[in-house]
């Protein structure tokens, strides 16, 4: 089993691009997947052409109103969805501190059904990334692969923002509450560029062997949401399903790796 929480706090860095290919190639390839969205902009759901009702999927589960399987709905044959809205911001405002870091883990058993688990987090630390980043960390050290996915662009300040991130996590694991980095997804990348050599320089120093190849930048990329489609789908033979289908392999790779090593 694969889990990824895929997360930055820092916005504008494809994070939801990166969490929807993601779980569409794992659909893809026969895997069965499911997505948890849990940005209110709820923008996975318009990625994958799917309406996202009112309460929200995400919202009932947070507020225990519904089990995993009453809320998933078939985005793509093998790929489940758990569709966001406005309304989560609501719910995680309500949510007890304390307990709400740990209301997605309790549903643990049921994400481990999957054989893949990929959830979009917002651009923040609040309590649905430590809810998501809870949940994940349950699921690894029940025997699953993966950890944090942190999507980075090409700017200088990108390794601050890790540097900042890697205290956070170091702070919670222990707690239960925030596995380690598992890899991280240079995104928006063009090598011709001076800075984005540098800026792919310094992540493979802090993260050996945890650096995916890069993304490149396609506008293609920023289309296939408004027609409801995957880039798989939109444009097969461009330079962003071929990049996201590489992300993925490398996930896997690195996953298989690290399961030898243990």
């Amino acid at each position: 089993m694969l889990a990824l929480c895929v997360l930055n706090q820092k916005g504008g860095t494809a994070k939801t691009t990166t969490a929807v290919h993601l779980a569409a190639r794992y659909a893809a390839d026969g895997v069965q997947t499911v997505l948890l969205d849990l940005d209110p902009q709820g923008h996975a759901a318009r990625c994958l052409g799917v309406d996202s009702a009112m309460p929200s999927a995400t919202a009932r589960l947070l507020r225990e109103e519904a089990s995993l399987a009453e809320v998933v709905v078939e985005a793509r044959p093998e790929l489940s969805l758990v569709a966001s809205a406005g309304d989560v911001a609501q719910v995680a405002a309500a949510l007890p501190p304390a307990d709400g870091v740990y209301r997605l883990a309790d549903e643990a058993e049921a994400f481990r059904d999957y054989g893949a688990v990929v959830i979009d987090c917002p651009p923040e630390l609040g309590v649905l990334t430590l809810a998501a980043s809870a949940l994940v960390a349950d699921l690894v050290s029940g025997g699953a692969r993966g950890g944090l996915v942190v999507p980075v662009t090409p700017e200088p300040l990108a390794v601050v923002g890790l540097s900042d991130l890697l205290k956070t996590q170091r702070r919670l694991e222990p707690r239960g509450v925030m596995p380690p980095v598992f890899a991280v997804v240079p995104t928006r990348v063009d090598s011709r560029n001076r800075v984005t050599r540098e800026v792919a320089e310094a992540l493979e120093a802090t993260f050996p062997g945890r650096v995916s190849p890069g993304v490149r930048t396609t506008v293609r990329l920023a289309e296939a949401p408004n027609v409801g489609q995957t880039i798989y789908e939109y444009d097969p033979g461009g330079r962003g399903a071929e990049d996201y289908s590489s992300v993925a392999r490398f996930l896997v790779e690195l996953a298989e790796t690290n399961h030898a090593q243990a």
